[in-house]
This record gives C-alpha cells, sequence and structure tokens, in this order.
C-alpha cells in the first residue's frame, strides 16, 4: 500500500461498477436503504406512529434474511484474497530458497576460481527482491541498486529497457554462463 488511504478508499469507489461482489450485493442494500428511508419519512409525517414504528419495524429475522447473502459475499471474497496472499508468501518463500541455493552454488563453484564474479552474482541476488517489490508496486528501487551493484552495473541494470527483475535474471544467466 504505497497510496494513501484516501486514495485508496476513492480508487475502490471509482471501481464499484465492474465489481461482481457489487453486483451481487446491491439489490440487497438497496432494499434495505428503502426501508429505512421509508420507516423515517412515516416517523418523520406522523409523529404519533413512531411508537408503533419502533414495534412493528423490519424484524431482525427479515433483516438478517437480508444480510445473510450480504455476509456470504463478503466473507468469500476475504477468504479468496486471503488465499491470494497464501500464495504470494508461498511464491516469495519459493524465491527466497532459490536464491539462497543459487548464492550457494556461486559460492561453492565458482567464488573459489572467480571471486569477483561470485560477489557480483550474489550482489545481484541481493538486490533481486528489492527489485521484485519495486516492480510490483510500482516504486522506485534505483537508491538500492546504486548502493549493492558497481557504478557500471548499476548504470547498465537502470538503463536496460526491460522490467528489472527480468533484466537482473538475464544477467544471473549470462555469469553463469
Amino acid at each position: 500500500y504505497t497510496a494513501s488511504p484516501h486514495r485508496r478508499y476513492l480508487r475502490h469507489l471509482l471501481m464499484w461498477p465492474s465489481s461482481s461482489t457489487m453486483r451481487a450485493i446491491m439489490p440487497l442494500v438497496f432494499v434495505v436503504t428503502l426501508w429505512s428511508a421509508f420507516v423515517c419519512f412515516i416517523a418523520e409525517k406522523y409523529p404519533n406512529l413512531t411508537s408503533y414504528l419502533k414495534t412493528a419495524s423490519l424484524r431482525s429475522a427479515l433483516l438478517s434474511s437480508f444480510m445473510s447473502p450480504l455476509a456470504l459475499l463478503l466473507t468469500l471474497r476475504t477468504n479468496r484474497a486471503l488465499d491470494r496472499l497464501l500464495d504470494a508468501r508461498k511464491s516469495i518463500g519459493q524465491i527466497n530458497r532459490a536464491g539462497r541455493s543459487l548464492t550457494g552454488s556461486f559460492i561453492a563453484h565458482v567464488a573459489p576460481t572467480n571471486g569477483k564474479l561470485a560477489l557480483l552474482a550474489a550482489r545481484y541476488l541481493a538486490i533481486f527482491g528489492w527489485a521484485l517489490k519495486g516492480y510490483l508496486r510500482g516504486e522506485s528501487d534505483e537508491e538500492v541498486i546504486r548502493a549493492v551493484l558497481p557504478p557500471n552495473e548499476a548504470e547498465w541494470l537502470l538503463s536496460v529497457q526491460t522490467d528489472r527483475p527480468i533484466a537482473i535474471l538475464t544477467r544471473l544467466r549470462s555469469l553463469c554462463a
């Protein structure tokens, strides 16, 4: 979440027309809203009916029959979001394991003969997570790249036309060759 909460809320409001959840729950919300407006109008127009309206208003059983589908839809949507989060965490874990394994391979097989090449590969592996996060969130990762990589490598990576995570993987493949 890089945007302010107000911008995210506005974005959600603007995306409502294309939301499948909104299309599913809006009839229920509309009926309950109409009933509430009707009760308020009657209470305002006829003050002596207020006590009757309090007892004859929408019963909790009827209200729960309206709200049960709404709660179910929102629960299903929350479960889908949680599933996507768990899948993302699982994928990040796999990326971390693969990066550690590749770093170990560079240390075991490349470092004894070419230490500078192994160090450069380790630096690229170290910034891969930052580059991936910057790509996914739309954030700048230039500061991290300039701090970790040598100047000529940093300039190459910052000037490349492809996505940075892909460029890092391509560079790692070329270092392995």
